[in-house]
C-alpha cells in the first residue's frame, strides 16, 4: 500500500484548497487545441479526469494511477457514457503502445519521484505521445521562503507528512530530456504555489 492509498479519502480536500486552480488552468490549456486521445497520468481522485472525459471532441480519455484507492475514488466520478478508461499502472512502464496519444496531462507526479526516475518517466511520456503531441505538466513550485524551509525540513526527515512531494526545476528536467517548453506559468492558491508547463518534443 502506498501513502496515497492512505491519503485517498482526504486528498480531495487538499486538492480543492490548494491545487484546484492549477488543475483548471491545465484543463483550459488542453482545450486550446484538439486532443482526441488523452492520457492523464496520476489521476488521483479523478475530479479533473471526470470532466475531461465528457468532452464531446474526445475519442478516448485514459487515466492511470499507481494507487488502487485513488482509482476507486476516481471511478465514482465517471459519468455514464463517458469515453473513459481507468487502470492501475506504474508510470515508469506505461502499458500503452508507442505514439498512442495526442496529449498527456500529469499533475503533481514528477515532483514525487526520486531523481533517477524522473528521466525514465519523461522518456515514457515521450514514447506514448504522437509526433507533435503536447505534454501539460503541473508540479509543486518553490514556495515562499518560510514555507519552503519548513516544507523541505519535513521532506528530508518525515517525507510522508508532505506526501513525498517537493519543489523541482521541472523546466530544466524537460529540456534535459529533449522537450521544448512552450509555456511556463506560476499559479498560487491559498498561498500554495504550483507551476504549469506546456511542452513538446524537440525531435
Amino acid at each position: 500500500m502506498t501513502v496515497y492509498d492512505l491519503l485517498a479519502p482526504v486528498y480531495g480536500a487538499w486538492t480543492a484548497l490548494f491545487e484546484a486552480k492549477a488543475h483548471l488552468r491545465a484543463a483550459a490549456l488542453l482545450g486550446e487545441s484538439p486532443c482526441q486521445h488523452l492520457l492523464e497520468v496520476a489521476v488521483g481522485t479523478g475530479t479533473e479526469f471526470a470532466v475531461l472525459s465528457t468532452d464531446p471532441g474526445r475519442t478516448v480519455c485514459v487515466g492511470v494511477d499507481l494507487s488502487a484507492a485513488m482509482l476507486a475514488q476516481a471511478r465514482r466520478k465517471i459519468e455514464p457514457g463517458a469515453r473513459a478508461i481507468l487502470c492501475q499502472a506504474d508510470v515508469r512502464a506505461l502499458p500503452f503502445r508507442a505514439a498512442s496519444f495526442d496529449c498527456l496531462l500529469s499533475c503533481y507526479l514528477i515532483d514525487l519521484l526520486p531523481e533517477n526516475d524522473i528521466t525514465v518517466v519523461l522518456e515514457e511520456f515521450a514514447r506514448v505521445l504522437r509526433p507533435k503531441g503536447r505534454l501539460v505538466l503541473v508540479v509543486m513550485a518553490e514556495q515562499a521562503p518560510v514555507v519552503q524551509q519548513a516544507w523541505m525540513m519535513l521532506f528530508r526527515h518525515v517525507p510522508a507528512l508532505v506526501g513525498g512531494c517537493r519543489p523541482i526545476p521541472a523546466a530544466n528536467w524537460l529540456r534535459t530530456c529533449g522537450w521544448h517548453v512552450e509555456r511556463q506559468e506560476q499559479i498560487t492558491q491559498s498561498g500554495f504555489r504550483s507551476e504549469l508547463l506546456l511542452a513538446r518534443l524537440q525531435f
